[in-house]
């Protein structure tokens, strides 16, 4: 349910390509969200790359799936994603059973505690590394 609010409000942010003149073909972006207790970091995320080829040998080009999508292009070679989103749930101490858990839903500003990590934002972060911002 997380998951489905931070893509719905990042799909408000995220302007669709308007001054192509054939956008109309939509195309949703697709990621594959998962728990990886074998992450060393608190989440990774990375959208899925495609070659793209042309006739010029200096031409072509090596672009993020999920950049293609939003901006009214077509992916050459179809596939079930167009990036990955892991979360290591026992992240910082990677121990099955930890003592003090330190994930959040969302974040409380009522109650702010430095070592918690909001899914919410967490995911947030993530997403916008697929859609191409660095941090």
């Amino acid at each position: 349910m997380i998951a489905c609010e931070v893509f719905t409000e990042l799909s408000t942010i995220v302007l669709r390509r308007t001054f192509n003149q054939d956008c109309s073909n939509e195309q949703r972006v697709i990621i594959k969200i998962d728990m990886d207790q074998q992450d060393p970091s608190l989440a990774s995320a990375s959208p899925y790359f495609e070659y793209l080829a042309s006739n010029n040998s200096c031409d072509a080009s090596i672009t993020d799936k999920a950049y293609i999508k939003i901006n009214g292009g077509y992916e050459e070679y179809n596939s079930a994603e167009d990036g990955y989103i892991h979360i290591n749930p026992l992240f910082p101490s990677n121990d099955p059973n930890p003592v003090n858990p330190r994930w959040r839903i969302r974040p409380n500003p009522f109650d702010p505690i430095a070592l918690d990590f909001d899914l919410y934002s967490v995911l947030m972060h993530e997403a916008h590394h697929i859609i191409g911002f660095n941090s």
